[in-house]
């Protein structure tokens, strides 16, 4: 320990590195960097206490009991950062810049580095549950990924492991983009969030603290909409049923920039409420439930468009 040196939150990095499909990272991990604003990732322990009666009633014994991580890692959207930790989400793969929900599952080893005090700490057998795009009013784009894992160790990073550099691009607002349902632009919209949840859950064993096994469910979309009321074409679509196809497009640029654009290809609105607060103006709010589409074979899709600038004028 170091008098007068505690470890604070600039100084802290983040990284995360594939494991091997044994649970084990590669002998010579390739770690690369997580932009975040908020990590809540911990482990989680039970406290298994005695309940033998004694005359003098004074516990003598208290144990740690079956452990897992679990926790929050919350960033700005910003193209190309996030990229394999959303694959690892939707547990599906990047297909000419197409990304699906599927089965393939991948688990990562997350480091933090505490570089004021020479602390490293790993958490092993990682997976993304949820995942949390959040679209406010007036405001940057959010990613939450809420992570699940086996276990938290103190760590030494070896000689052979290396650190890629961070991107560079710019985080996206709701200031640009557009949201459309069915095509048409929805020009009226205050809040938007969408969540993929995986539904996976740590299993346990005899002899054993760490979890056994990570099970993982099944894929649930959904989400919220909050919007001015300018007619009642939203609230038919929920009494009725009807499905809807919604399109985000987020960007980091009002013109040449960078996008995301968030499908849900086959999406109903499951509640619909009206609120008024004094003379203000009214908001619906919605809720969201995308289901399977047969057509598109998925019931979210992200794509990613890279801006690509325009070759330069040829000479005469």
């Amino acid at each position: 320990m170091t008098a007068g040196i505690a470890a604070s939150g600039a100084r802290a990095a983040y990284f995360y590195a594939l494991e091997n499909a044994d649970g084990t990272l590669p002998v010579n991990p390739a770690f690369k960097p997580i932009r975040l604003t908020q990590n809540g990732l911990q482990e989680q322990a039970n406290d298994i206490q005695s309940n033998e009666l004694v005359p003098d009633r004074h516990r003598r014994a208290a144990r740690r009991g079956a452990t897992s991580v679990s926790g929050d890692i919350v960033g700005e959207l910003s193209f190309g950062t996030f990229d394999d930790l959303i694959e690892a989400a939707f547990c599906g793969t990047w297909v000419n810049n197409v990304l699906k929900t599927g089965a393939v599952r991948r688990g990562f080893a997350i480091l933090k580095r505490n570089l004021d005090i020479n602390v490293d700490t790993i958490y092993r057998g990682c997976q993304i549950n949820t995942l949390k795009f959040a679209c406010p009013l007036q405001e940057k784009i959010t990613v939450t990924f809420s992570v699940v894992g086996k276990s938290e160790e103190s760590y030494t990073v070896p000689g052979s492991a290396t650190f890629a550099q961070p991107t560079t691009t710019d985080y996206m607002t709701t200031f640009d983009g557009s949201l459309a349902i069915d095509t048409a632009d929805l020009n009226s919209a205050t809040d938007l969030n969408i969540t993929l949840a995986n539904n996976i859950e740590a299993k346990y064993s005899l002899m054993n603290r760490p979890a056994y096994a990570m099970k993982i469910g099944m894929i649930d979309v959904t989400g919220d909409l909050s919007a001015y009321i300018e007619d009642d074409s939203l609230k038919q679509r929920y009494r009725n049923e009807v499905d809807t196809e919604m399109a985000v497009t987020m960007t980091d640029k009002a013109t040449a920039g960078n996008s995301y654009v968030l499908t849900l290809p086959r999406q109903r609105f499951t509640s619909a409420q009206d609120s008024f607060n004094g003379d203000d103006l009214g908001i619906q709010q919605l809720n969201i439930r995308s289901l399977y589409d047969t057509t598109s074979t998925t019931e979210l899709q992200i794509q990613r468009v890279a801006y690509v600038p325009p070759a330069p004028p040829q000479g005469g």
